[in-house]
């Protein structure tokens, strides 16, 4: 097997001298700055024969030889591009659990050799390492795990009256009214005799306090009269209508048999 050295600096390794030294300085410049956008170094070895190997066997040696994932927790890519034979091949080290998924390596792969006959195959290679950028990418963005909300905390400060419909209990038996206006056994002075916050014990608001909540007298007594009223006044009505509707009596003319009168 040729000399496969691609750990370390250079990442890019051109085993028969065919890229000019632009080339290579351009091709060295872009892994540097993948690297550090993604925080995975990526490796290209370029040859031209394979020498009885498939590119996948090349890659799969060279990544082993050269210890490109003897850290289990570092990621790494290396792209095996064999120009003279129209080949290529992408190792991860880690199959389907490798930072660029198999799928998109394959997709990678096809597009690439596709365009090696080229009068610029330099030019496909930089796509190629372009895309292996992306897709190490987006995978680490679907792997990085979602920040987790912070703990709920007790609030001291929060209002210790409750907001329920109807009034609750104090601990020391007194009670409040609740949001929808029942007011029994509501009273602005809490139980003990002290007065509420922001107001006197007569329920006058105090400078930067609260008007506390009254005690209301019940509905239920009005309404009952005013019911009674209206019955009798209904009644008294009904009476007066019957009466009217009567036909008066006076004597007839031979003092014998009433006449009707209306």
């Amino acid at each position: 097997m040729a000399n496969t050295r691609v750990a370390g600096e250079p990442r890019v390794w051109d085993a028969r001298h065919q890229l000019s030294a632009g080339t290579r300085a351009a091709l060295e410049a872009q892994l540097t700055t993948a690297e550090r956008k993604t925080g995975v170094p990526i490796y290209l070895f370029l040859t031209d024969r394979l020498h009885g190997q498939t590119a996948a066997d090349l890659a799969r040696d060279a990544f082993a030889e050269h210890r490109l994932g003897a850290d289990p927790a570092r990621n790494a890519v290396l792209l095996v591009v064999a120009a003279g034979a129209g080949a290529a091949a992408v190792e991860t080290g880690k199959g389907s659990a490798g930072i660029v998924p198999e799928i998109d390596a394959r997709r990678i792969v096809k597009e690439l050799t596709a365009s090696l006959p080229s009068r610029h195959p330099e030019r496909a290679i930089a796509h190629a390492l372009t895309q292996l950028t992306s897709s190490a990418r987006a995978t680490a963005a679907r792997r990085t795990p979602l920040p987790s909300p912070p703990p709920e905390r007790d609030d001291p400060d929060a209002a210790t009256v409750p907001a329920s419909g109807a009034g609750e209990e104090l601990a020391d038996g007194g009670r409040v009214a609740g949001p929808d206006g029942d007011a029994e056994n509501a009273n602005p002075v809490l139980a003990g005799g002290s007065a509420a916050p922001g107001a006197d014990a007569g329920g006058t608001p105090q400078p930067g306090g609260e008007i506390p909540k009254r005690a209301g007298r019940s509905r239920l007594p009005i309404a009952v009269g005013l019911g009674v009223l209206v019955l009798v006044g209904l009644a008294l009505r009904r009476r007066r209508q019957v009466a009217a509707s009567r036909p008066t009596t006076e004597a007839g003319g031979d003092g014998k048999r009433p006449r009707p009168r209306f």
